[in-house]
């Protein structure tokens, strides 16, 4: 995983991570920040918690706009209506 991406990846847990701390419910909607890292992008991703949480659960796993997965270093995983959750890769290691 590329600096940029690491940074944008954690960037983005740390500010949904304390999106939840206020007991929301596990259907509620999540508005946030894709987390494809590409300096420019201003796209947003809709979740509910527990999609989050779900996705949330591995830290290699993460969520960004439909499309905007970099297929060098990750894998989609899950494809949602407004969301693709991918998986941070690296050589040798396959997505699963």
């Amino acid at each position: 995983m590329t600096g940029r991406f690491a940074r944008a990846t954690a960037l983005s847990k740390s500010k949904c991570g304390s999106r939840n701390d206020g007991g929301a419910s596990p259907d509620e909607e999540l508005d946030l920040a894709c987390a494809c890292g590409r300096p420019a992008c201003g796209e947003h991703v809709l979740i509910t918690v527990e999609t989050y949480l779900r996705v949330h659960a591995d830290p290699d796993r993460f969520v960004v706009f439909p499309g905007h997965a970099d297929r060098s270093t990750t894998a989609v995983l899950e494809r949602g209506p407004v969301y693709e959750v991918v998986r941070a890769v690296s050589a040798g290691r396959t997505s699963s």
